[in-house]
């Protein structure tokens, strides 16, 4: 069996293009909202789209702070070193 160049154009050329599950559990709160079956607050209602986002910053956050303090310990260690020799 042999590939064509056409068959292989097209099979590198295919996007995703589908919706993802978070944005369909977005779409069916905002329709429940909206045709009064949900009486949440707006901040839930997309909620699924801000929660994941609000993870990754904290994540990156915490890990800034954790290379924050290494880095302010290793100086203090640099410090004390240069301090004792004479």
């Amino acid at each position: 069996m042999t590939i064509t160049s056409s068959q292989t154009q097209s099979q590198s050329q295919s996007t995703n293009t589908g919706v993802s599950g978070l944005m369909m559990l977005t779409i069916a709160l905002v329709v429940l909202k909206v045709l009064g079956y949900l009486h949440w607050s707006w901040w839930w209602v997309f909620a699924p789209l801000w929660i994941p986002w609000s993870i990754v910053v904290g994540i990156i956050l915490i890990i800034g702070l954790v290379q924050a303090a290494l880095f302010i310990a290793d100086e203090r260690k640099l410090k004390k070193r240069k301090a004792r020799k004479p």
